[in-house]
């Protein structure tokens, strides 16, 4: 994610969200401290459209996006599991596989 991005995320998604905010409500954006998550033009742009803007501090993840640590990482290490078994099944990382040569991969990236 970068700046033209974010940009392009609070036009398509964040503002058709903001523009059917009942009237009265002050919509609530909480962002992590990612580089484009703290940008001033970023900031400004969301704010502008009468959103409030709070950043998560560094290493407050588990305590304000319980779902991130609760069902977000055991799915994608669950998922990074079965992609190495079948990887491993199918001889794509022991160098075994009709495909060797096609596709390269270091087994200590993957761990």
């Amino acid at each position: 994610m970068d700046e033209g991005k974010m940009m392009v995320w609070i036009e398509k998604v964040l503002k058709p969200y903001v523009q059917d905010c009942p009237v009265g409500i002050t919509p609530l954006l909480y962002l992590d401290s990612y580089k484009c998550h703290m940008m001033s033009s970023v900031v400004n742009k969301i704010e502008d459209m009468g959103v409030q803007v709070e950043h998560i501090p560094g290493g407050c993840t588990s305590l304000i996006q319980p779902v991130d640590v609760g069902i977000n990482k055991p799915f994608k290490d669950r998922i990074k599991n079965y992609w190495e078994e079948w990887m491993v099944e199918n001889g794509l990382l022991e160098g075994t596989s009709p495909f060797q040569g096609a596709i390269t991969i270091n087994r200590s990236v993957v761990s």
